[in-house]
């Protein structure tokens, strides 16, 4: 149901202990700017997706369990300057995520 919120600018869910996949159809919030998950039980990887969301400029997910590299297409939207936040548990040893396009790793 997330894919019907076409007109959301901002979506914070910061800790609201949310579990499983973060859903495909996240693809559909074409007007989102700030898409903040940090503090969840999210699982799986990062859908490749996000990378449709041209407006996004802030993404965290930080204290989650996503595993996996970051796709290309989320780090793209950094090489074209939109997304200008980019925040991932890539800081540990090993990393959760392998992010080099990352801003911030915790």
């Amino acid at each position: 149901k997330i894919g019907k919120l076409k007109s959301v600018v901002r979506l914070d869910l910061y800790d609201n202990f949310l579990k499983g996949s973060i859903p495909h159809t996240i693809q559909r919030l074409s007007n989102i700017e700030h898409l903040l998950l940090e503090k969840n039980q999210f699982t799986g990887m990062v859908p490749p997706e996000i990378g449709n969301l041209k407006k996004l400029a802030r993404f965290t997910l930080g204290n989650n369990d996503i595993t996996g590299l970051m796709p290309e297409e989320v780090c793209q939207l950094r090489t074209d300057a939109s997304l200008l936040n980019l925040e991932s548990d890539c800081g540990d040893d090993p990393a959760e995520i392998e992010c080099e396009c990352c801003t911030l790793c915790y």
